[in-house]
């Protein structure tokens, strides 16, 4: 496999999962009742919930990798208060 096709399908990837992280955020709106217009915090945080949700039902892999990091970005996080 040439690095120029790798390259190619993880530029693809990752395009394709934006769209859809986008797309399902869209739909949060909708299940979660926002009919108002404009942007408002706590209704982009729920759309973006639903958004990560409904991303991570269908990939195991991403949520396996995500338990794995966990305990690093917690060590991450305790670290960095220490120090500020």
């Amino acid at each position: 496999m040439s690095r120029r096709f790798a390259t190619r399908g993880d530029r693809f990837w990752t395009v394709r999962f934006r769209a859809e992280f986008t797309f399902y955020h869209e739909v949060g709106y909708h299940v979660c009742g926002h009919v108002e217009g404009g942007t408002v915090a706590e209704q982009e945080r729920e759309a973006d919930a639903y958004a990560a949700w409904m991303l991570w039902r269908p990939r195991p892999v991403l949520r396996l990798v995500r338990l794995m990091l966990l305990p690093v970005l917690w060590l991450l996080k305790r670290w960095a208060t220490k120090e500020g």
